[in-house]
């Protein structure tokens, strides 16, 4: 039986990661193969994940001998249990598979990429940790430790492991990208800017690549050229509110009124529900003077808070 796909992290919000994949699965999947039959089939091969759970739990049931054949049954049942969300099933079986064989690399990576979902992070770390300690060369796992440095603030260790990530995949735009994320949290904003200006070199159709490097010029006080990385933005992904927002702020921080309130107002009829919108909006109205609509647009704004703070309380009870 072989193990089935390295479970990849979608964390970069429209960015692919496909040539760090590659590398990675090259790197990681070592096939193993066992006697035929449907449930092995099925185990390893369907595209239907519940029947690679109910396949793969047969197998489980009717007592493999070979541990490391049975390894291979949890890691591929774990697939589908991530696949559907069921996180503590898939780390579970991520877990099983690791005892059964402690070598199995792509499981304690598929188990840190499934603790990352869960906002688990330290334990993400831990195993993608163990996951270099057992293939130093795997970049994914470098790339994604990283992202879970990110995720609890840690910028420095990130950045190292961006920088690892980078010298074995030197292309490889998505983590120029985070590395830039990364610099903007430590206020290294022309670092950040740098290392955005690099990802738009590889990959200049990426929307977001512009949004990150419009909000580092727009930190470093270089507001015109922030905007004009926001209108590329906009170019590239017009459905997008939070970008008209960006940019109305820094026509806001020119005294631009007018043209702020356009961008607010274009990011409300995208996304109706966009608090932050409203209340730029009302604190531009209010330079030009205009009371009426700028206090309707702070009790929007508080009408917003108030309706997600029931909807969070509602899904706590």
């Amino acid at each position: 039986m072989r193990a089935r796909h390295l479970v990849v992290p979608s964390l970069l919000g429209g960015a692919a990661i496909a040539g760090l994949t590659v590398v990675a699965m090259a790197a990681l999947l070592a096939p193993a193969w066992a006697q035929s039959g449907q449930d092995e089939q099925d185990c390893v091969g369907s595209r239907d994940d519940r029947l690679v759970i109910s396949a793969c739990s047969r197998l489980l049931a009717a007592g493999q001998r070979d541990p490391n054949n049975r390894a291979i049954t949890y890691y591929n049942r774990g697939l589908a249990y991530y696949r559907r969300k069921m996180y503590e099933h898939a780390a579970s079986d991520y877990s099983q598979s690791i005892r059964l064989n402690p070598n199995m690399a792509t499981a304690y990576y598929n188990r840190a990429v499934t603790y990352h979902r869960m906002k688990r992070y330290r334990q993400a770390i831990a195993d993608y940790s163990q996951t270099l300690g057992l293939n130093g060369k795997a970049s994914l796992a470098y790339y994604s430790r990283g992202l879970a440095y990110s995720a609890i603030k840690d910028y420095p260790k990130a950045i190292a492991d961006y920088n690892r990530a980078l010298e074995m995949s030197p292309k490889a735009d998505p983590v120029y990208y985070v590395r830039g994320i990364a610099h903007v949290g430590l206020r290294q904003y022309s670092k950040a800017i740098t290392d955005f200006t690099k990802a738009i070199t590889i990959s200049p159709d990426q929307p977001n690549y512009y949004g990150k490097r419009g909000l580092a010029y727009y930190r470093r006080g270089a507001v015109r050229d922030a905007i004009k990385d926001y209108s590329e933005a906009i170019q590239l992904k017009p459905s997008e509110a939070s970008f008209y927002v960006q940019r109305g702020q820094s026509f806001f921080k020119l005294k631009q009124y007018g043209r702020s309130i356009r961008d607010y107002s274009q990011a409300i009829k995208i996304d109706p529900q966009h608090n932050q919108a409203y209340v730029r909006r009302g604190l531009a109205y209010e330079k030009l003077g205009r009371k009426a609509q700028a206090l309707e647009d702070f009790k929007q704004a508080v009408a917003l808070k108030k309706a997600k703070l029931r909807s969070l309380r509602t899904k706590r009870n």
